[in-house]
């Protein structure tokens, strides 16, 4: 909304990486989104998000470490040290400290230039952090839960002329109204192996609704997910 209300194409870009992080690593095989990826491997706290220079270092050439490392700031020192293990020494979370234009013009770049080789040595990045230890992945499908991404899939959308987000959103809706639903049309509080579990409190029937008129207003359906809707 902020994307299309400033026409900040900044905002837009953190909204699209969003949606695109939940359709690559939260989505079941049959549509539905998942609940929760944990904080912790072998009982760190964010291991397998962290970094170090000299393990950049070990996936990028020189001249774009170097480039992580002043962008990311891993040059002015280290951000992050887990509490419970002062052992295993201080890393860091790669993050901007300013808005792209802002960085771009302290590094004598333009905007695109750095979102391009942002993109490039991100992408390096994120296939050496899948080689690690993962993350456990809590793969129940709640209801309420994916009546909200639903309805925000749709809205991401809309907003930025992606149909593959409401396409998604469309499957998710579909899972739940297939499969997560019991013999009298209220559905059901979650999903998981095959099998869905428990009557729905209000949320999951109030957010199911929003997610099922939202892909209403954006057109899919033929009126069929307002009438799922209103049996509901």
């Amino acid at each position: 909304r902020a994307s299309a209300a400033y026409g900040d194409a900044f905002y837009a870009r953190i909204a699209r990486r969003t949606a695109d992080y939940v359709l690559a690593e939260m989505t079941g095989e049959g549509g539905g989104f998942f609940s929760a990826q944990d904080a912790e491997v072998d009982h760190r706290e964010g291991l397998n998000y962290l970094w170090t220079a000299e393990q950049v270092a070990g996936v990028l050439d020189a001249d774009d470490a170097a480039f992580v490392g002043t962008v990311y700031g891993l040059d002015r020192g280290t951000n992050f040290q887990d509490p419970h293990h002062p052992d295993d020494g201080p890393k860091n979370v790669l993050r901007l400290d300013d808005r792209p234009a802002v960085v771009a013009e302290r590094l004598g770049l333009g905007e695109d230039e750095l979102l391009g080789r942002l993109d490039r040595v991100n992408t390096a990045l994120y296939a050496a952090r899948q080689e690690r230890k993962q993350p456990g992945l809590d793969d129940k499908v709640l209801a309420a839960w994916n009546g909200m991404m639903i309805a925000a899939m749709v809205e991401c959308g809309v907003t930025l002329d992606e149909p593959a987000y409401i396409d998604a959103a469309e499957r998710a809706a579909r899972f739940v109204l297939d499969e997560m639903r019991d013999p009298s049309g209220l559905v059901c509080r979650s999903w998981r192996g095959e099998r869905s579990a428990g009557v729905g409190v209000l949320e999951d029937q109030a957010w199911v609704i929003a997610g099922l008129l939202a892909l209403d207003r954006a057109g899919r359906g033929d009126g069929a997910f307002a009438a799922s809707a209103a049996e509901i």
